[in-house]
């Protein structure tokens, strides 16, 4: 790591410090902010190499994720080596990261779920989609840069496009994945949930920890391919939440109402109940 001071303000050195962490040519970033990206104890965390906050490109060789070690000066220990790596999420516990390969196509592409230990051992293959899923025109495609963990460690979700790169108005959809059994299903989708953002509930008690943050844009608009032509953020978002079953969907009561607007920053407060959103 270096100390970067010039980056800081003479009356802000006090209380700050600034460290760059990576000095290769290629560009690194941060993970998305609302990732589950950090060990419990925030000693290490992943970023990703060759990418961007919003992603990276699934074909991109030089893609990687990346643990740094803040005890260790920062190290930096790749932590996957596939071509298509996406959507990590470190496990509540802090002791594996769960990712997607992503190897998708309309219809004869595959989704691989994988789960690794931070220091890079015990890399094995936890669930994988091939094709269409069961009453969608088309398997998984457009996969959401992010995935979040429920607080128990025996659920994962992301998103995705499901269509069939012919049909006009194919649905987007929620993707739950059982971490011990290895199953998946659709538990929401439609035309208006192109930009998911999905987030568990951080509770560990009770049926909070099956609850899931995510957000519907109303009024969007994309191609038949799933390429997304007009995002209506602000008046055209709400915020709901589901349980990772489908059921018991619910409706925040704000956003959309004229008064106060989403801009896809919503997030839950701790480990509370409570969603917030941020302006």
């Amino acid at each position: 790591m270096l100390r970067r001071d010039d980056l800081l303000r003479p009356v802000a050195r006090d209380g700050l410090e600034v460290w760059q962490l990576t000095t290769e040519a290629i560009p690194s970033s941060h993970v998305y902010m609302e990732a589950q990206i950090f060990a419990p104890d925030s000693k290490r965390f992943l970023l990703h190499r060759s990418a961007h906050a919003h992603g990276s490109d699934k074909d991109d060789p030089q893609h990687c994720y990346l643990v740094c070690d803040l005890e260790n000066g920062g190290e930096l220990t790749p932590v996957t080596d596939e071509t298509g790596a996406t959507a990590p999420s470190v496990s509540p516990d802090g002791q594996f990261v769960y990712y997607f390969v992503n190897r998708t196509a309309f219809r004869d592409g595959v989704l691989i779920l994988k789960r690794v230990r931070l220091d890079g051992s015990e890399r094995c293959e936890v669930a994988r989609v091939c094709g269409p899923l069961a009453g969608y025109p088309g398997g998984p495609t457009h996969i959401y840069p992010l995935s979040t963990i429920s607080a128990d460690g025996s659920r994962l979700a992301t998103a995705a496009f499901l269509g069939d790169g012919v049909m006009e108005n194919a649905p987007y959809g929620l993707l739950v994945f059982d971490l011990r059994a290895g199953g998946v299903e659709v538990v929401l989708s439609g035309s208006s949930w192109c930009n998911l953002h999905p987030q568990y509930c951080r509770s560990s008690r009770g049926a909070a920890v099956r609850d899931i943050l995510v957000q519907e844009n109303h009024g969007c608009a994309f191609d038949s391919q799933g390429r997304v032509t007009t995002l209506v953020s602000g008046l055209g978002a709400d915020i709901h939440v589901i349980r990772d079953d489908g059921s018991d969907f619910r409706t925040m009561p704000w956003g959309r109402d004229g008064n106060e607007f989403c801009q896809g920053h919503q997030c839950w407060r701790g480990r509370s109940r409570a969603p917030g959103r941020v302006r």
